[in-house]
Protein backbone atom coordinates (compact mmCIF):
# COMPACT_ATOMS: atom_id res chain seq x y z
CA UNK A 1 0.00 0.00 0.00
CA UNK A 2 1.34 3.58 -1.09
CA UNK A 3 0.28 7.09 0.33
CA UNK A 4 1.63 10.23 -1.25
CA UNK A 5 1.75 13.01 0.04
CA UNK A 6 2.52 16.39 -1.51
CA UNK A 7 3.52 18.94 0.16
CA UNK A 8 2.85 22.45 -1.61
CA UNK A 9 5.37 25.77 -1.16
CA UNK A 10 4.25 29.05 -2.59
CA UNK A 11 7.59 30.97 -2.31
CA UNK A 12 9.63 27.83 -3.95
CA UNK A 13 6.48 27.21 -6.49
CA UNK A 14 7.26 23.66 -6.43
CA UNK A 15 5.70 20.16 -5.14
CA UNK A 16 7.71 18.04 -2.98
CA UNK A 17 6.59 14.30 -3.10
CA UNK A 18 7.31 11.96 -0.67
CA UNK A 19 6.46 8.12 -0.71
CA UNK A 20 5.94 5.79 2.18
CA UNK A 21 5.28 2.53 2.31
CA UNK A 22 3.29 0.66 4.70
CA UNK A 23 3.29 -2.66 4.81
CA UNK A 24 -0.24 -3.56 6.49
CA UNK A 25 0.42 -7.56 6.91
CA UNK A 26 3.87 -6.55 8.71
CA UNK A 27 2.10 -4.38 10.51
CA UNK A 28 -0.18 -6.26 11.80
CA UNK A 29 2.50 -9.27 12.62
CA UNK A 30 4.21 -6.78 14.79
CA UNK A 31 0.82 -6.08 16.28
CA UNK A 32 -0.48 -9.62 17.08
CA UNK A 33 2.94 -10.64 18.37
CA UNK A 34 2.82 -7.35 20.81
CA UNK A 35 -0.41 -8.74 22.21
CA UNK A 36 1.06 -11.96 22.50
CA UNK A 37 4.02 -10.49 24.47
CA UNK A 38 1.87 -8.28 26.73
CA UNK A 39 -0.90 -11.38 27.39
CA UNK A 40 2.33 -13.69 28.26
CA UNK A 41 3.98 -11.50 31.08
CA UNK A 42 0.34 -11.14 32.39
CA UNK A 43 -0.88 -14.43 32.65
CA UNK A 44 2.47 -15.98 33.22
CA UNK A 45 2.42 -18.09 29.80
CA UNK A 46 6.37 -18.88 29.97
CA UNK A 47 8.48 -21.69 29.86
CA UNK A 48 12.19 -22.12 30.38
CA UNK A 49 14.24 -23.93 27.95
CA UNK A 50 18.59 -24.35 28.31
CA UNK A 51 21.24 -25.48 26.35
CA UNK A 52 23.92 -27.12 27.79
CA UNK A 53 28.01 -25.52 27.60
CA UNK A 54 30.37 -28.06 27.08
CA UNK A 55 34.05 -27.63 27.75
CA UNK A 56 36.23 -28.65 24.89
CA UNK A 57 39.32 -28.99 27.35
CA UNK A 58 37.26 -30.57 29.73
CA UNK A 59 35.15 -33.08 28.04
CA UNK A 60 32.20 -32.39 29.72
CA UNK A 61 29.22 -30.42 30.45
CA UNK A 62 30.14 -27.24 32.65
CA UNK A 63 27.13 -25.02 32.35
CA UNK A 64 24.11 -23.58 30.64
CA UNK A 65 22.71 -21.22 28.42
CA UNK A 66 18.67 -20.58 30.12
CA UNK A 67 16.14 -18.51 27.99
CA UNK A 68 12.67 -17.84 27.81
CA UNK A 69 10.61 -19.47 25.59
CA UNK A 70 6.87 -17.48 25.18
CA UNK A 71 4.00 -19.38 24.59
CA UNK A 72 1.86 -17.87 21.33
CA UNK A 73 -0.47 -18.88 19.21
CA UNK A 74 1.91 -20.01 16.42
CA UNK A 75 4.11 -21.84 18.91
CA UNK A 76 7.07 -20.96 20.94
CA UNK A 77 8.74 -17.55 20.90
CA UNK A 78 12.05 -17.34 22.48
CA UNK A 79 12.85 -14.09 24.15
CA UNK A 80 16.57 -13.58 22.93
CA UNK A 81 14.98 -13.07 19.30
CA UNK A 82 12.31 -10.14 20.28
CA UNK A 83 14.04 -7.99 23.21
CA UNK A 84 13.42 -4.82 20.41
CA UNK A 85 10.26 -5.96 20.80
CA UNK A 86 10.13 -6.33 24.64
CA UNK A 87 11.73 -2.65 24.86
CA UNK A 88 9.09 -1.19 22.78
CA UNK A 89 6.31 -2.57 24.76
CA UNK A 90 7.78 -1.66 27.92
CA UNK A 91 7.89 -5.24 29.46
CA UNK A 92 11.98 -5.99 28.80
CA UNK A 93 12.39 -5.16 33.23
CA UNK A 94 10.19 -7.57 34.00
CA UNK A 95 11.03 -10.55 32.02
CA UNK A 96 14.77 -9.81 32.53
CA UNK A 97 13.82 -9.84 36.47
CA UNK A 98 11.61 -13.23 35.51
CA UNK A 99 14.45 -15.18 32.94
CA UNK A 100 17.20 -14.25 36.17
CA UNK A 101 15.27 -15.62 38.31
CA UNK A 102 14.45 -18.41 36.79
CA UNK A 103 18.42 -19.18 36.38
CA UNK A 104 18.68 -18.66 40.02
CA UNK A 105 16.03 -21.52 40.44
CA UNK A 106 17.83 -23.75 38.02
CA UNK A 107 21.66 -23.11 39.58
CA UNK A 108 20.06 -23.87 42.97
CA UNK A 109 17.94 -27.59 41.84
CA UNK A 110 21.18 -28.59 39.90
CA UNK A 111 23.37 -28.51 42.88
CA UNK A 112 20.86 -29.85 45.01
CA UNK A 113 20.70 -32.75 43.05
CA UNK A 114 24.39 -33.14 43.28
CA UNK A 115 24.91 -31.52 39.76
CA UNK A 116 27.33 -28.58 40.23
CA UNK A 117 27.76 -25.92 37.24
CA UNK A 118 30.63 -23.89 36.79
CA UNK A 119 27.80 -21.22 35.77
CA UNK A 120 24.93 -20.34 34.07
CA UNK A 121 23.98 -17.48 30.88
CA UNK A 122 21.25 -15.71 30.99
CA UNK A 123 20.50 -13.71 27.49
CA UNK A 124 19.04 -9.91 27.97
CA UNK A 125 18.41 -7.06 26.24
CA UNK A 126 21.09 -4.47 26.21
CA UNK A 127 18.83 -1.97 27.65
CA UNK A 128 18.73 -3.72 31.07
CA UNK A 129 22.14 -3.38 31.21
CA UNK A 130 22.00 0.34 31.28
CA UNK A 131 20.21 0.66 34.47
CA UNK A 132 20.78 0.96 38.34
CA UNK A 133 17.62 -0.90 39.03
CA UNK A 134 17.90 -3.99 37.00
CA UNK A 135 21.90 -4.37 38.92
CA UNK A 136 20.05 -3.50 41.88
CA UNK A 137 17.50 -6.11 41.54
CA UNK A 138 19.81 -9.24 40.41
CA UNK A 139 22.30 -8.54 43.65
CA UNK A 140 19.75 -8.76 45.88
CA UNK A 141 18.44 -11.70 44.13
CA UNK A 142 21.44 -13.67 44.12
CA UNK A 143 21.95 -13.39 47.71
CA UNK A 144 18.60 -14.03 48.59
CA UNK A 145 19.36 -17.93 46.51
CA UNK A 146 23.04 -17.47 48.31
CA UNK A 147 24.55 -17.61 44.68
CA UNK A 148 28.37 -16.12 43.98
CA UNK A 149 27.89 -13.51 41.10
CA UNK A 150 30.42 -14.68 38.74
CA UNK A 151 28.24 -18.20 38.77
CA UNK A 152 25.45 -15.88 36.43
CA UNK A 153 26.77 -14.25 33.23
CA UNK A 154 24.91 -12.12 31.14
CA UNK A 155 24.75 -12.12 27.08
CA UNK A 156 23.97 -9.64 24.75
CA UNK A 157 23.88 -9.61 20.98
CA UNK A 158 26.42 -8.19 18.86
CA UNK A 159 24.24 -6.12 16.75
CA UNK A 160 23.20 -4.30 20.09
CA UNK A 161 26.47 -3.88 21.46
CA UNK A 162 27.91 -2.06 18.61
CA UNK A 163 25.32 1.07 19.87
CA UNK A 164 27.74 1.36 23.06
CA UNK A 165 27.52 4.40 24.96
CA UNK A 166 29.43 6.67 27.79
CA UNK A 167 26.80 5.25 29.53
CA UNK A 168 26.63 1.53 28.38
CA UNK A 169 30.46 1.48 29.15
CA UNK A 170 29.85 3.10 32.97
CA UNK A 171 26.82 0.43 33.74
CA UNK A 172 28.44 -2.35 32.42
CA UNK A 173 31.40 -1.54 34.33
CA UNK A 174 29.44 -1.24 37.35
CA UNK A 175 28.21 -5.04 37.09
CA UNK A 176 31.34 -6.20 36.39
CA UNK A 177 32.31 -4.37 39.64
CA UNK A 178 29.92 -6.01 41.32
CA UNK A 179 31.07 -9.59 40.24
CA UNK A 180 28.79 -9.98 36.96
CA UNK A 181 30.65 -11.72 33.73
CA UNK A 182 29.31 -10.56 29.96
CA UNK A 183 29.55 -13.16 26.72
CA UNK A 184 28.99 -11.44 23.66
CA UNK A 185 26.47 -13.34 21.05
CA UNK A 186 27.11 -13.79 17.49
CA UNK A 187 30.56 -12.59 16.79
CA UNK A 188 31.57 -12.73 13.03
CA UNK A 189 28.22 -12.61 12.26
CA UNK A 190 28.52 -9.42 10.07
CA UNK A 191 29.07 -7.11 12.12
CA UNK A 192 32.90 -7.98 13.31
CA UNK A 193 34.49 -4.68 14.98
CA UNK A 194 37.13 -4.98 17.49
CA UNK A 195 36.89 -1.42 18.81
CA UNK A 196 33.71 -2.17 20.90
CA UNK A 197 34.99 -5.64 22.31
CA UNK A 198 38.32 -3.52 23.62
CA UNK A 199 35.90 -0.72 25.53
CA UNK A 200 33.01 -3.64 26.99
CA UNK A 201 33.93 -5.66 30.11
CA UNK A 202 33.26 -9.37 27.62
CA UNK A 203 34.67 -12.40 29.26
CA UNK A 204 32.68 -14.62 26.67
CA UNK A 205 32.52 -14.22 23.02
CA UNK A 206 30.24 -16.69 21.24
CA UNK A 207 31.09 -17.22 17.38
CA UNK A 208 27.94 -18.06 15.39
CA UNK A 209 27.72 -21.04 14.01
CA UNK A 210 27.76 -20.50 10.55
CA UNK A 211 31.21 -18.94 10.66
CA UNK A 212 32.22 -22.25 12.55
CA UNK A 213 30.49 -23.93 9.64
CA UNK A 214 32.00 -22.43 6.59
CA UNK A 215 35.46 -23.21 8.21
CA UNK A 216 34.76 -26.62 8.55
CA UNK A 217 35.16 -26.86 4.62
CA UNK A 218 36.85 -23.96 3.63
CA UNK A 219 40.47 -23.11 4.65
CA UNK A 220 40.63 -19.68 3.72
CA UNK A 221 37.86 -19.09 6.30
CA UNK A 222 39.31 -21.58 8.69
CA UNK A 223 42.35 -19.36 8.86
CA UNK A 224 40.50 -16.27 9.64
CA UNK A 225 38.74 -17.92 12.62
CA UNK A 226 41.65 -19.31 13.94
CA UNK A 227 43.28 -15.86 14.15
CA UNK A 228 39.93 -14.76 15.10
CA UNK A 229 40.48 -16.84 18.41
CA UNK A 230 43.88 -16.50 19.13
CA UNK A 231 43.20 -12.41 19.22
CA UNK A 232 40.19 -13.00 21.68
CA UNK A 233 43.00 -15.20 23.81
CA UNK A 234 45.23 -12.18 23.81
CA UNK A 235 42.50 -10.19 25.09
CA UNK A 236 42.09 -12.70 27.65
CA UNK A 237 38.62 -13.83 26.32
CA UNK A 238 37.45 -17.01 26.58
CA UNK A 239 35.60 -18.60 23.07
CA UNK A 240 32.33 -20.05 22.66
CA UNK A 241 31.13 -21.78 19.44
CA UNK A 242 27.44 -22.60 18.97
CA UNK A 243 27.21 -26.41 17.36
CA UNK A 244 26.73 -29.06 18.91
CA UNK A 245 29.59 -31.44 19.38
CA UNK A 246 30.66 -34.68 17.54
CA UNK A 247 33.58 -36.54 17.60
CA UNK A 248 34.70 -35.06 13.69
CA UNK A 249 33.82 -31.56 15.01
CA UNK A 250 35.42 -31.57 18.41
CA UNK A 251 38.89 -32.70 16.53
CA UNK A 252 38.63 -28.99 14.91
CA UNK A 253 37.31 -27.51 17.93
CA UNK A 254 40.39 -28.43 19.73
CA UNK A 255 42.47 -27.46 16.59
CA UNK A 256 41.34 -24.47 16.86
CA UNK A 257 41.60 -24.05 20.72
CA UNK A 258 38.09 -23.38 21.17
CA UNK A 259 36.62 -23.54 24.90
CA UNK A 260 33.28 -24.21 24.94
CA UNK A 261 30.44 -25.17 22.58
CA UNK A 262 26.63 -24.39 23.18
CA UNK A 263 24.41 -27.42 22.14
CA UNK A 264 20.64 -27.07 21.20
CA UNK A 265 17.66 -26.16 23.04
CA UNK A 266 16.05 -28.45 25.14
CA UNK A 267 12.29 -28.05 27.48
CA UNK A 268 13.40 -28.05 31.22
Amino acid sequence: LHVISYLGSETLGAKIVSETDLNIEERNQYQQRERVMRDAVEYSKFEVSYRTIYSVAQKKEVGAEIALCVIGEDGFIYSSEYNELFEKTGLSFRVGIYLFHKACDYLVTMRKVGHEIESIEVGISIFLCMHQKFLDEIIWLMKEYRLNPGSIRLKIKESQALDSSCQLQEMMKKFSDAGISFALDGYGAGYTNISYICELPFSYVEISREVFTEALTDEQAMSILKNMIHMLHELDMQVVICDQCSRIKEDSLQQIQCDYTIGSYQQL
